[in-house]
């Protein structure tokens, strides 16, 4: 099965979509990035009181608003949250979330189901850690540079 085949087999709920951070619309900047670092996750969604989805904040946007050095750390995330969402729902074909992601130029699409509830966060390192569990060891043995030999015979 070639490389598109199996992307357009696969849902995105399928995919490895937890690596995000959630928060509610109220929660200050100062304490969202700190969620975000604790969790080791460059990316935020926002939920308002019913927990449906009503923005998303990057570690990119972070730096872009200069928040560091502003009065914004003590303001609500839905201040400088990205209020122009694309989410997606589980049950699409990865193949075209993915097609959707290039085509967009977006590093993140909030993955939600039928009630808008969160589900998680789909980015191209969903793709490709799908990738990594379906071809392990062709991964994991390629040689990153499969081109170059070695000049001299080389022993321990």
């Amino acid at each position: 099965m070639s490389l598109t085949e199996e992307l357009r087999a696969e849902r995105v709920g399928n995919l490895d979509i937890s690596a995000f951070t959630q928060v509610s619309h109220t929660t200050t900047v100062r304490e969202t990035v700190a969620r975000m670092r604790d969790k080791r996750h460059d990316v935020c969604l926002i939920v308002d009181e019913d927990s449906k989805l009503v923005g998303i904040f990057t570690g990119r946007e972070f730096i872009r608003k200069d928040a560091i050095q502003s009065e914004l750390l003590d303001a609500p995330i839905s201040e400088i949250m990205i209020k122009e969402l694309t989410p997606i729902r589980a049950d699409m074909v990865a193949a075209d979330a993915f097609a959707l992601l290039d085509k967009k130029r977006f590093q993140n699409l909030p993955v939600i189901d039928e009630n808008d509830q969160v589900l998680g966060n789909m980015s191209h390192h969903s793709v490709m850690n799908f990738l990594a569990d379906q071809y392990p060891e062709i991964i994991v043995n390629h040689p990153p540079r499969p081109d170059r030999f070695p000049r001299k015979a080389e022993g321990g």
